[in-house]
């Protein structure tokens, strides 16, 4: 078996978490923010600074996907996770449930360590758009 994460898939991830942790009998599901922003500037202390009057957003964590190695940098603030595909100049804040899923550390953590390594092969590498991984 095989698993298949794109890029494409991560804004649409509050809703996939929301229908895929949907109730029938209760008639509710759990969302988690996954939400694309726009017209920012990383502060190196761990600050998204927006354009404008919005205030500066603590970051918890920061990956960066251009292609090339991991880059993964962990703040001491509380907030969400940032993740930027640079290739396509596109940006997603997480919550820690979001950012944590199986889909999300899939496609922006490291293939050979940890539980990704134990579960999964990487067979297409195509950071930052599609990984394939094999199912051990």
């Amino acid at each position: 078996q095989y698993v298949v994460v794109s890029w494409q898939n991560i804004p649409f991830l509050g809703w996939l978490s929301f229908y895929g942790t949907w109730d029938v009998e209760k008639g509710e599901g759990e969302r988690h923010q996954a939400e694309r922003v726009e017209d920012f500037k990383l502060d190196p202390r761990g600050a998204l600074v927006f354009r404008g009057n919005r205030p500066p957003m603590p970051l918890s964590s920061v990956d960066m996907l251009d292609g090339g190695p991991y880059k993964h940098k962990d703040f001491a603030n509380k907030g969400p996770h940032l993740v930027y595909n640079k290739t396509r100049q596109d940006a997603v804040l997480l919550d820690d449930v979001a950012y944590d899923s199986v889909m999300v550390q899939l496609l922006v953590g490291q293939p050979d360590q940890g539980l990704i390594n134990k579960y999964f092969e990487l067979v297409v590498e195509g950071t930052p758009h599609v990984r394939v991984y094999r199912v051990r």
